[in-house]
This record gives structure tokens, C-alpha cells and sequence, in this order.
């Protein structure tokens, strides 16, 4: 690819929700390396997280990585008020959400149900609403109608 050429690759503004985890922590790491996303806005709980792709062997974050995201904290129980909303104003080209729990960690069926599709489904209406283009959801490996397991379930009423 010839310099000129190169100057015209769009980059992409980018959040991802769900980063925490082993498979948003992947997704961190390539977006924030690809020369292909300007920036990556990381939506989360807290705005103090330590992850691992963006800190050096001396738990400091990369330099060079800085300026390639930022965390901004959400409330996921509130994504339907208006300073919650507003958070997704920010023009970005696409979303990705990595968001998943188990009903062990969530502790019954309904908790289970708010985190795997009551935030996914608001965060995904967000977006919408705010003019993200695209909208990128990772589910459950073979999720299926008949399935025995809740999360399959959860991930089917998505789609």
C-alpha cells in the first residue's frame, strides 16, 4: 500500500462493554494495536481497571497506547436516563459488546437475565439510537432454542 493510500484507511472510533472479561480483554487488545481504530472508548462499572494488554511488565500502562482509549464509567442498572444516554453521543462507528456472566456469579435466574440481556439490549438501543453503525454482540457457543442451559435461551431472545 502506497503512502497515499494509506493516509486514506478510515479509522474508526470505537466502545466496547464486557471488557473485562477474557474475550473483551482480546478484543481490547486488537482494536487498541490496529492501525485501523483512532480511539477505543472502554464503558465499565469503574473508571480505575487494570488490563493487562495495556500495562507493561512494571504494571504501568503503555505509553504509546494511551492516547488509543479511554474508560468511561456507565451505569448499566440506569442506561435508559439521559446522562447515561448521552454517554453514547460520541459519534463512534461501532460498538462491540463482550457482556456475560454466569448465573452462579449473578447469583438467580433474574440477575442472570439483567446482566445477558437487559444491558445488552439497552446497550445495543443506545447505540442504535445514537447513530452507532454498527452494533457487534458475542454470545454463547451454540445457543440453541431446546437447550437445557439459561444462557442459551438469553442469547436466542437477542437475536
Amino acid at each position: 500500500m502506497s503512502d497515499s493510500e494509506e493516509e486514506q484507511v478510515k479509522q474508526f472510533t470505537a466502545f466496547i462493554v464486557g471488557f473485562s472479561g477474557a474475550i473483551g480483554q482480546e478484543l481490547v487488545k486488537e482494536l487498541v494495536n490496529s492501525n485501523e481504530y483512532k480511539h477505543v472508548t472502554l464503558f465499565g462499572r469503574r473508571d480505575d481497571y487494570k488490563i493487562p494488554c495495556l500495562r507493561n511488565e512494571d504494571d504501568e500502562e503503555i505509553e504509546e497506547l494511551k492516547e488509543k482509549y479511554s474508560f468511561v464509567k456507565i451505569d448499566f442498572n440506569n442506561l435508559d436516563n439521559e446522562e447515561e444516554k448521552e454517554k453514547f453521543n460520541k459519534a463512534f462507528d461501532k460498538g462491540f459488546c463482550c457482556l456475560g456472566t454466569t448465573k452462579k456469579k449473578a447469583g438467580s435466574a433474574e440477575a442472570f437475565r439483567k446482566v445477558d440481556y437487559d444491558y445488552i439490549v439497552n446497550t445495543a438501543t443506545n447505540a442504535s439510537e445514537s447513530g452507532v453503525k454498527e452494533f457487534h454482540l458475542v454470545s454463547s457457543v451454540g445457543a440453541k432454542a431446546d437447550s437445557w442451559f439459561l444462557v442459551s435461551h438469553q442469547y436466542l431472545h437477542l437475536l
